[in-house]
C-alpha cells in the first residue's frame, strides 16, 4: 500500500473513531441526565421523609407545616421583591404566587408518595444512581480511549504526510528536466506512485499514442510522456485523445518536461486533455493540482 492510500485509510479510521466518540459522548450526556434526575428524586424523597418524621409525635404537625411554610414563602418573597424595588401590586402578587407554590410543594411532600412506599422509592433511586455512575465511568473510559486513538491516528497521518511530502520533494530534486524517452517515462511512474496512483506501461509503449495507463482510484488516465527538448505540438494531443478511447480511459493527459505549442494547448482545451509542462510540473508532483485526475 502506497503512502497516500495508507493516509486515506487512516483518515477513514479517524472519521470512524470520531463518529464513535460522538455517539459515546451522546450516551454519556443521556446517562448523566438520568443520574441528575435520580439525584433530584432522592433529594425530594429525603425531604419528604424528614418532613413527615415529626408527625409521629405531633398530631398538628402537618397543618402547622403548611401554615408556617405559606407564611415563610410570602415573607421571603416580600423581602426579595421589596429590595428589587417593585411596585406594591407586583409585590403582593409575587407574595401570593410564592406562598401558593410553597403550599403545593409541602402538600406534595406530605402526601406523595405514601409514607410506607418512601424507603423503597428512595432505595430504587439510589440503586439507579449507583448503576448509572458505573455506566458513566465505563463510557468515559471508552471516550478517553477513542480520543487517544484519534490523536494517535492523526499524528501518524501527519508523520506519513510529512514523509510523503519529503519523498516528492526528493523526486523534484532529481534532474528531471534533462530526462528523455524511457527515463522520463520511468520517472513519471515513480511520480504517480508517490501521488497515490498506480501506473503501468501501455501494452506497447507509445501504442495508440499512450505510454502509461494511470489509475487514481476508479479513474483511468491515458498518459503520453514527452521527455523532450523542443516544444510539444498538437499531434501529441491528438494521439493521446485517440488512445484514451482505444483503452477505455476516463481522462487523457500529456506530460512533458518541456513546453507546449499554442495549437497544442488550443486543441487540448477542446478535447478535455490535460497538459502538464515544465511550469506546471513541480506543483503537479507536490500534489497541488491533482483535481484534473479526480
Amino acid at each position: 500500500m502506497n503512502i497516500l492510500a495508507h493516509i486515506e485509510t487512516l483518515k477513514q479510521q479517524a472519521a470512524q473513531f470520531s463518529s464513535q466518540l460522538a455517539e459515546t459522548e451522546r450516551h454519556s450526556r443521556d446517562t448523566l441526565t438520568v443520574v441528575r434526575r435520580a439525584k433530584r428524586r432522592v433529594l425530594y424523597y429525603r425531604f419528604a421523609r424528614a418532613l413527615r418524621e415529626p408527625a409521629k409525635d405531633y398530631s398538628l404537625w402537618f397543618p402547622g407545616v403548611l401554615v408556617v411554610g405559606f407564611a415563610f414563602a410570602a415573607a421571603l418573597a416580600f423581602v426579595f421583591l421589596f429590595l428589587v424595588g417593585l411596585s406594591s401590586t407586583t409585590i403582593a402578587i409575587g407574595m401570593l404566587v410564592s406562598a401558593v407554590a410553597m403550599l403545593i410543594l409541602l402538600a406534595m411532600a406530605i402526601s406523595r408518595p405514601a409514607t410506607v412506599e418512601l424507603p423503597a422509592f428512595l432505595e430504587e433511586q439510589l440503586t439507579c444512581i449507583r448503576q448509572h455512575k458505573q455506566e458513566l465511568d465505563r463510557i468515559n473510559t471508552d471516550a478517553k480511549k477513542l480520543r487517544e486513538q484519534i490523536l494517535s491516528t492523526k499524528a501518524t497521518i501527519n508523520e506519513l504526510a510529512e514523509s510523503d511530502r519529503l519523498k516528492r520533494q526528493l523526486l523534484l530534486k532529481e534532474n528531471w528536466k534533462t530526462l528523455e524517452g524511457a527515463q522520463w517515462q520511468e520517472y513519471l511512474v515513480k511520480v504517480f506512485e508517490a501521488l497515490g496512483a498506480s501506473a503501468q506501461t501501455a501494452r506497447t509503449s507509445g501504442e495508440e499514442g499512450v505510454d502509461l495507463i494511470v489509475r487514481f482510484g476508479e479513474i483511468m488516465i491515458a498518459v503520453q510522456t514527452k521527455g523532450y527538448v523542443g516544444s510539444v505540438g498538437k499531434e501529441a494531443v491528438q494521439q493521446v485523445v485517440a488512445g484514451k478511447v482505444h483503452y477505455g480511459c476516463d481522462r487523457a493527459a500529456v506530460i512533458t518536461n518541456s513546453r507546449f505549442t499554442a495549437p497544442a494547448r488550443s486543441i487540448a482545451m477542446g478535447q478535455s486533455c490535460f497538459l502538464i509542462g515544465e511550469q506546471e510540473f513541480p506543483a503537479f508532483v507536490m500534489g497541488s493540482n491533482l483535481e484534473m485526475f479526480r
